[in-house]
């Protein structure tokens, strides 16, 4: 509990705090890639946690456009890496922030551009999420929303 804690703490702290050593001699870049390679390290124990799992989920839609949609490919990529682990527990409550999720990822995978990194972890993501049981039907009424959202 407290290694989790611990993460939760340092992501928002470390992250939005304005005299944090951390954002002083690091960039944003730098702080928000570190803050989701760690959270994605301690996801098992923080997806048990179900009021630090909210508190990360606020963080998340607070600050959806300036994490999720980075033009940093190394942000972009922890992102996808984050999902991976966060997909059955994030956006219960929220699907909106689900659907959009999904398809950030896809259309990271098939962004034709040189970032066969980011595809790499997008498809990787992907894979990971379509074959949890527990969330099929969710990934499925995404995927039922976008295509019906293409034919309009």
């Amino acid at each position: 509990f407290f290694f989790v804690f611990f993460f939760f703490f340092f992501f928002f702290f470390f992250c939005y705090g304005d005299t944090s050593l951390l954002l002083k001699r690091s960039s944003r870049e730098e702080v928000i890639e570190t803050c989701l390679l760690a959270l994605s390290v301690v996801s098992e124990l923080a997806s048990l946690k179900k009021d630090l799992l909210a508190m990360f989920e606020d963080l998340l839609i607070k600050f959806y456009t300036a994490i999720f949609e980075s033009s940093s490919l190394i942000v972009n990529c922890r992102v996808a890496l984050m999902l991976r682990y966060y997909a059955k527990a994030l956006f219960q409550q929220h699907h909106g922030f689900f659907i959009k999720s999904i398809e950030l990822l896809v259309k990271r995978l098939l962004h034709k551009s040189k970032d066969k990194a980011l595809a790499i972890q997008c498809a990787d993501t992907l894979k990971a999420i379509i074959t949890e049981d527990d969330i099929v039907d969710r990934v499925e009424a995404c995927l039922l929303y976008t295509s019906d959202a293409a034919d309009e």
